[in-house]
């Protein structure tokens, strides 16, 4: 069986629904960890 955790997130979109960040957070016992993967407006690209 599983450890308890308990996992949180935020998602931010653009008006258009284009996700620019979604910050993901889990926190166990042992300690936490997050993950903030955010959309850099200025790449370029297909």
């Amino acid at each position: 069986m599983p450890g308890m955790y308990w996992i949180s997130y935020t998602l931010d979109t653009t008006d258009d629904f284009v996700t620019r960040r979604l910050r993901v957070e889990a926190a166990t016992p042992p300690g936490t960890r997050v993950l903030d993967p955010r959309r850099d407006d200025r790449a370029t690209g297909p």
